[in-house]
């Protein structure tokens, strides 16, 4: 069991399927946390995740594949022409949480951070953990973005709004896998 005070909220968790795997117990724990601290400022964020980090045992890990990328990777992954930098907000709050000012200040401050790396306004924004509301599509529209992309799964249309693009999340599958998986879930 997992108590936790979290901000002005307390977040409690008991294992409640017996017989699975202390693996399948951590996804859900992990889960459960992550959607619990999704609108928690920055701070109170970290000190959850120290905490966890106490309560577990954990020694957080030099993992080269477990960090963000630096300032210099993003110029030269920029700088390769392969792919284009987008925006994603500052703090990565789910942006329907935020009043309007904040929204607006999260949005175009990283359209703003994006410039200051490649030299380069972007042009696409995505919305943090594909959550938006009418603001949010309003706010990236004014703030010179081409297109916004949700995580809602469909496909694209013609004719849809390209402030609420869908994006469908692929995972790491091998080309035969999602090839079958696009025909049968999206082509047939």
């Amino acid at each position: 069991r997992v108590a936790l005070r979290i901000g002005g909220t307390h977040f409690e968790w008991e294992r409640r399927a017996a017989g699975a795997s202390e693996q399948v117990h951590r996804k859900r724990l992990h889960r459960a946390l992550w959607q619990h601290c999704q609108g928690t400022p920055e701070v109170e964020r970290e000190a959850v995740l120290a905490r966890v980090e106490q309560l577990f045992g954990v020694v957080p890990g030099d993992e080269a594949d477990a960090r963000p990328m630096t300032a210099d990777e993003i110029r030269e992954l920029h700088a390769s022409g392969l792919i284009s930098i987008g925006a994603h907000t500052r703090t990565h709050r789910p942006l329907p949480t935020l009043g309007a000012d904040e929204q607006r200040r999260e949005i175009e401050g990283s359209r703003q951070d994006c410039r200051e790396l490649t030299g380069v306004l972007p042009t696409c924004f995505a919305y943090p953990h594909g959550k938006f509301d009418e603001t949010s599509a309003q706010l990236a529209r004014t703030a010179g973005f081409s297109l916004a992309c949700s995580t809602n799964e469909e496909l694209a249309w013609l004719r849809g709004d390209q402030y609420l693009l869908p994006r469908v999340s692929v995972g790491d599958l091998s080309a035969g896998r999602f090839d079958w998986w696009l025909r049968s879930r999206w082509l047939h």
